[in-house]
């Protein structure tokens, strides 16, 4: 039992839940993200310190290179070959060199573009030393040998350097990657309670909507239902009966007319021939009488000029002026004398009917059918509003369903996530 109490693992640490707001999470990621970034300064400063005398050195030895004699008796031709060399690896290795002359900046732009100038200078001083290091090495040998000894060290110092430097951009990366992610959860967030809002705003315009409908429904139901309302009502359908009965009085005069348009015709064509003598006016009015005969019944004036034109119509007929069979002929003077007749009782009759119409229309246009017509349109509208902001909440209270399911299944990640990276049990409070 002893030894199993030494040997048996201990239960692992519960962590203590935070419960942290999207402000604390970011905070917190900004805080941690300079933390990383500032326990990565001392190593780097310290290569980079390094690499700055190794710089140095390589430099004071490119120096003594191209100060350098051979220590033996060269070829002409190999010396110039070699002399030229030496100049192109000295001013090649130079410039490279001078790409990182100063120390960099402690951010991450300026790391990453410090990083782009060590891999240049890398790539400069190896084609240097591949393209002219055979000519050169051949002649200066010693020089060459302490130039590659250096130069292998300098570039193993822009290998840690560039390893440092990834492992803090990449820390950093990450921790703007986890950055993002809580973007992404905050707009979410902000999305559905943008949608809350909407919902709510829709309900408490449905609720007044409602409120509105029931007053105008009851006040509604108030006007149809008085006396003034209902008299305007039977007024509005006496005006229509009563107009009916004008268009079927004038109708039954159009018709008359109309059945003795042939004598009417004649005499038209022999007043005109000039075989038939009549004045202006009476002409007037017997044009009237065949294309509408409905306008004379409005005037004493023309109703007695179409009496005098029927006579003459009668007159035709009666001395066999116009082309009828005796039957027709007897059918055509009975309806002459007929019409003439009855135009001035046809007068009466419109006369009473439109002062009847007039009477009924004044009734019929009472302020309340105006009210009431208001209050029905207004009543149609608000219904109308009401629905469509009861369709549109439904509508957005299932797109905020929706998005809160989003939501916690993000959240759930992103707590994992957090707690990961700040080595915390996170709870996101929102």
């Amino acid at each position: 039992m002893f030894l199993k109490r030494i040997f048996t693992k201990p239960p692992p640490v519960e962590l203590a839940v935070e419960k942290l707001s999207i402000a604390d999470v970011h905070e917190r990621l900004k805080k941690l993200k300079t933390e990383k970034m500032e326990n990565g300064r001392p190593k780097l400063n310290a290569v980079v310190a390094q690499m700055g005398k190794a710089r140095e050195t390589l430099l004071g030895e490119l120096k003594a290179l191209a100060d350098a004699e051979p220590t033996e008796e060269i070829h002409p031709g190999l010396m110039k070959s070699a002399t030229e060399a030496r100049t192109r690896l000295v001013e090649r290795m130079t410039r490279g060199l001078a790409e990182i002359g100063n120390d960099p900046e402690f951010s991450v732009a300026a790391l990453a573009n410090f990083d782009e100038k060590l891999t240049r200078a890398t790539n400069l001083t190896t084609d240097a030393m591949v393209v002219h290091g055979r000519y050169v090495g051949s002649v200066f040998g010693s020089r060459f040998s302490n130039i590659q000894l250096y130069l292998r060290d300098l570039h193993e110092m822009f290998r840690q350097t560039h390893t440092i430097i990834k492992a803090i951009i990449d820390e950093g990366k990450s921790l703007d990657s986890v950055s993002s992610e809580v973007d992404a959860f905050e707009a979410r967030v902000s999305g559905s309670k943008k949608i809350q809002d909407e919902i709510k705003s829709l309900e408490t315009q449905a609720r007044n909507t409602e409120e509105t409908l029931v007053a105008e429904r009851s006040q509604l139901a108030q006007l149809e239902s008085g006396e003034e309302f209902k008299r305007a009502t039977e007024s509005m359908w006496e005006v229509n009966r009563i107009k009916l009965e004008i268009n079927r009085v004038e109708g039954e005069v159009i018709g008359a007319f109309s059945e003795i348009s042939r004598p009417l015709r004649k005499l038209e064509n022999l007043a005109s021939s000039g075989k038939h003598q009549m004045d202006r006016e009476l002409m007037k009015t017997l044009e009237l009488c065949i294309e509408n005969p409905g306008g004379i019944l409005f005037s004493d004036g023309k109703i007695s000029a179409a009496e005098t034109l029927l006579l003459q119509a009668s007159k035709l007929i009666s001395e066999n002026k116009v082309d009828l069979g005796e039957k027709e002929k007897r059918k055509k003077l009975e309806k002459v004398k007929e019409l003439a007749t009855d135009l001035k009782e046809y007068k009466k009759r419109l006369e009473l009917l439109n002062k009847q119409l007039e009477a009924q229309t004044q009734i019929s246009e009472h302020p309340v059918q105006k009210q009431v017509a208001g209050l029905r349109h207004s009543v149609e509208q608000h219904e109308s509003k009401l629905k469509h902001a009861k369709v549109s909440a439904e509508e957005l209270d299932q797109k905020l369903r929706q998005a809160k399911e989003e939501i916690e299944k993000k959240r759930v990640n992103l707590e994992k996530s957090l707690g990961e990276t700040l080595g915390a049990k996170v709870e996101l409070t929102f």
